[in-house]
């Protein structure tokens, strides 16, 4: 049944509902047009504070009505005089199927809400579905047309020849979302670089890597890497993101297959919780006794200068290259090494934000630049 087919027919009695042209209760499992999806949502007839709710047959024993606060309370909820009972407008609009775990489409979707003993309860229930919670995301998509289009409206208002051009007639403004994903995809490329650079320049690094399952039941793993950045009292550990990779399986062997490859022979496998610096210096080319010959000559510095360094950084700000070179690199291999996974934890978590169900069909290298 769609508008044009609408007749407002007059009520026979008293007791007869009104054939309202916009009452929810018209639209219930009908193929929607745009038209009347959209006067669902926005132009909805809402019953008067002073109305009269109906007794409906099952609540007579109880005396119980549809409550007019309800509405106020739920914003989602329509009542249906035809139906004599409630919907969720937007679980009418776009829920076609249930939710996660089983849920299935019934009150307040297919069949009104007319047993009003545990109405609230019933509410409630329904506001915690997936499939509500979906059809309220895209209720919202559909008054923002997106953060790209957003940002340029908004700067329309500072900028005149923005204003203009977007104002046009014309096809072609550039702003469709296959350019949208060029525009990310080349600050994606120019944010990596500078990262790669700032890396290489600090000489030593180590990589952080964890694995999860997005919510496009697609496997993946997130790169992220620990180097020093700066020099002298101004050293510091620095952990950054780097991008997050599609793979074909989660097991140890894949993974480190993919993360190690032969163009870097020295990379030290650590596991997140082994920080001893044996691990790190195992198969590393230095000279043992060049090696215990600077320590026994920087504990000599550390006891006449009465310096005792708490953490690798201090010892490093404490061990000059030119004199130490050896006991220098073995700082900072120190320093770079992963005690901990938080850095990719929390990735995945900035990653479960912007990959919703909305966005279930992101590539993994429009999140390079987030």
């Amino acid at each position: 049944m769609h508008l044009d087919e609408l007749e407002i027919a007059e009520p026979n009695n008293a007791t007869q509902p009104l054939q309202r042209i916009n009452d929810v209760g018209l639209f219930i499992n009908c193929n929607l047009k745009d038209a009347e999806k959209n006067l669902i949502l926005t132009n909805l007839w809402v019953p008067e504070v002073t109305y009269k709710f109906p007794l409906v047959e099952k609540n007579k024993t109880r005396n119980l009505r549809f409550q007019h606060r309800w509405l106020q309370l739920y914003k989602w909820l329509a009542y249906s005089e035809i139906k004599q009972g409630g919907f969720c407008k937007v679980c009418v609009v776009f829920s076609k199927i249930g939710g996660i775990g089983g849920q299935k489409l019934c009150v307040l979707v297919l069949k009104p809400m007319d047993s009003f003993k545990k109405a609230l309860e019933a509410l409630k229930n329904h506001a915690n579905h997936e499939y509500h919670k979906l059809a309220l995301l895209k209720d919202q998509s559909k008054v923002n047309e997106g953060n790209f289009r957003e940002i340029l409206k908004y700067k329309t208002k500072d900028i005149d020849y923005m204003k203009n051009f977007l104002s046009l007639d014309y096809r072609n403004k550039y702003i469709s979302p296959f350019i949208q994903n060029e525009i990310i995809n080349s600050c994606g490329d120019i944010i990596l670089k500078k990262l790669v650079k700032e890396i290489n320049d600090s000489g030593y690094f180590s990589l952080l890597a964890d694995e999860t399952t997005d919510v496009s039941v697609k496997e993946q793993i997130t790169l992220c890497v620990r180097y020093l950045i700066g020099t002298g009292k101004d050293r510091n550990v620095h952990e950054s993101f780097l991008k997050f990779t599609e793979v074909t399986s989660l097991t140890g062997e894949n993974l480190a297959s993919y993360i190690l490859s032969a163009k870097y022979p020295k990379t030290l496998l650590v596991h997140c919780v082994s920080h001893t610096l044996n691990l790190a210096v195992s198969s590393a080319e230095i000279d043992i006794d060049t090696v215990r010959a600077e320590l026994q000559m920087w504990n000599v510095k550390l006891k006449r200068l009465n310096i005792q360094p708490k953490t690798g950084l201090k010892a490093l700000e404490e061990c000059s290259e030119l004199i130490y070179p050896n006991l220098s690199k073995l700082f900072k291999i120190f320093c770079t090494l992963p005690v901990s996974t938080a850095t990719p934890e929390r990735m995945f978590s900035c990653l479960k934000r912007l990959k919703t169900y909305l966005r279930n069909t992101m590539k993994e290298v429009i999140f390079q630049c987030q």
